[in-house]
């Protein structure tokens, strides 16, 4: 028995998550997705802890200068 929930929309909101942490940017992200505004897409996503250092890692403003 699986006690997580498993739908279609599940595997649409993972599936969003999963590009926006892999770089895809937000906006690409909501025409994929169909939506007409960018807030609909942000509930979609909703990063929290490890996945913004993740991407915080990835893509900071810092990253790639010598100090």
């Amino acid at each position: 028995m699986i006690n997580k929930r498993v739908s279609p929309h599940t595997f649409r909101h993972t599936m969003a998550k999963r590009m926006i942490v892999s770089g895809v940017d937000a906006f690409s992200l909501m025409h994929l997705l169909g939506h007409t505004d960018i807030t609909v897409t942000k509930r979609y996503v909703n990063l929290w802890g490890q996945d913004l250092e993740k991407k915080h890692k990835l893509h900071g403003a810092l990253i790639g200068l010598k100090i």
